[in-house]
């Protein structure tokens, strides 16, 4: 029987998540003139990128307006585009698109049981 990932929400369908676990992927975040390959880390709380050449990006999610292709855009109008090893251009879409929409779930579901 195949392993369950180790980054998969615990949840049934229609039923909030008990704990969102972080997704880490070696990324490269797109820059006018290069960029910098590092770690990106996608967090219940935040957007996080490490990378020896540049300051690390820590973004939290309260932040983020929407998703834009393969990356995301703030509020402020900021947009942060990354490649991530191994995985297509729509398949980082859908990365940002499912981690958006679960953690927004995931904080919608926490908010409304501690009232």
């Amino acid at each position: 029987m195949p392993e369950r990932p180790s980054h998969a929400v615990s949840s049934l369908p229609g039923f909030p998540a008990a704990h969102y676990h972080p997704i880490k992927y070696e990324a490269t975040h797109k820059k006018a003139f290069g960029g910098c390959t590092g770690q990106l880390e996608l967090t219940s709380a935040a957007l996080h990128f490490r990378c020896s050449h540049q300051a690390d990006l820590d973004i939290p999610v309260s932040f983020i307006a929407r998703i834009h292709k393969d990356g995301v855009v703030l509020e402020s109008g900021e947009k942060y585009h990354f490649l991530i090893a191994n995985h297509s251009k729509s398949q980082v879409e859908m990365i940002f698109n499912l981690w958006l929409n679960r953690v927004r779930q995931f904080h919608q579901a926490s908010g409304e049981s501690s009232l």
